[in-house]
């Protein structure tokens, strides 16, 4: 079977990551998640509720996630670059 090779351009790897930062913040803005972090009182950097902390480290994750892109790597089949020799020059 051949394989089939998709292009991914840089508008799609985009949407992409903006679909991962969504899933991210809703898993861990998630009810569920804030009532862990609501329950516990006696821990209290800063004197802010830890929910708070919580969800102001999430926020500043998911900016970041949305941000900064990932690195890229070069093509394989990149042509080297190297002198130009000059024509009729020596």
């Amino acid at each position: 079977m051949a394989s089939v090779q998709h292009k991914t351009t840089a508008k799609g790897r985009g949407r992409a990551r903006l679909l991962v930062a969504a899933l991210i913040g809703a898993l861990l803005l998630n009810p569920p998640v804030l009532e862990i972090f609501s329950r516990i009182t006696t821990f209290r950097p800063f004197g802010w509720p830890l929910v708070m902390i919580y969800i102001n480290l999430v926020w500043l994750l998911l900016i970041l996630l949305v941000l900064f892109p990932k690195r890229r790597k070069l093509p394989r089949n990149r042509p080297v670059r190297g002198p130009v020799a000059s024509k009729g020059r020596e």
